[in-house]
């Protein structure tokens, strides 16, 4: 808590496989705006062997079961931006937000 921008940030994606489960994210986004305490982008494409041969595609990155409150400049409570894809985020209860994208 206590932080300039968003809690957890994925940059491209890369592989995927991530899981971010059983977290309380709050006060985060104090020093910014237009994204939420957990933010994503996906602007550069990977190639990568996760899904057992080369791909493109990575493995899903699952949000489940935490509470994230976006207060102070956040807007969304996950912010998926500039082409996210591959992102699970189901189970979640998002407070003074305005969901995810």
């Amino acid at each position: 808590f206590h932080l300039p921008r968003a809690a957890i940030n994925f940059n491209d994606g890369l592989g995927g496989g991530n899981l971010v489960e059983g977290n309380v994210i709050f006060d985060t986004c104090r020093e910014s705006g237009d994204h939420g305490p957990i933010n994503s982008w996906d602007r550069m494409p990977f190639l990568t062997d996760t899904t057992g041969s080369p791909s493109f595609a990575a493995l899903p990155t699952h949000t489940r079961h935490n509470l994230i409150w976006a207060n102070y400049g956040a807007s969304q409570g996950f912010d998926n931006d500039d082409g996210s894809s591959f992102y699970y985020t189901h189970h979640n209860v998002f407070y003074q937000s305005d969901g995810f994208k």
